[in-house]
This record gives C-alpha cells, sequence and structure tokens, in this order.
C-alpha cells in the first residue's frame, strides 16, 4: 500500500472483539482490496450498498461470506478506508 491505508475506528479491539480468527482475516482482506481499488482509480465510495440507493457516500455495507457483513468508512480525500462495524455470519454468533 503507498498512501492509502484502511484502519478500523474507533479500534481493532472495539470492532472485532469476540469474533474469530477466519471473520476478521476476511474482513481485513476486504479493506485492502478497496484500498487497492482506490489506488487503481476506482470510485470506492460507490461500491457496496450505502444509505441511499445508487447515491455514493457515506458508510458502505459489503457483504461477508455466509450471510456476514462488514461496514466501512471510505474516505478518498483523506486517503483512508475505516471499518467501523463487523455482523459476522450468524454461526460465528
Amino acid at each position: 500500500m503507498s498512501d492509502e491505508q484502511w484502519q478500523y475506528d474507533p479500534s481493532r479491539e472495539y470492532v472485532t472483539t469476540g469474533l474469530p480468527k477466519i471473520v476478521i482475516a476476511e474482513v481485513e482482506k476486504i479493506a485492502e482490496d478497496l484500498v487497492t481499488l482506490g489506488e487503481l482509480g476506482f470510485d470506492i465510495t460507490d461500491i457496496g450498498e450505502g444509505r441511499h440507493q445508487g447515491t455514493p457516500g457515506g458508510v458502505r455495507r459489503l457483504p461477508l461470506t455466509d450471510h456476514g457483513w462488514v461496514h466501512v468508512l471510505p474516505a478518498p480525500r483523506l486517503r483512508l478506508v475505516a471499518v467501523v462495524q463487523i455482523t459476522p455470519p450468524f454461526k460465528y454468533l
């Protein structure tokens, strides 16, 4: 990664506590992929589902395998992708 990066918001412990390593690894892979897409010039503010259908910006919901979700906030001006919430698949609850 160049200047663009990703991080957990507010912290890794807050977002990932109690989740299995396999779910965390998948979330981190998604975050790294978003950073890579941003570096390639793609509009990552329009990936996944947002608050308003078809409108870029804001927190985006992306699917995890087995019906889980990760919520990220892409901030291209800050060159940052923030992982703000993880909803694990039911089998990991």
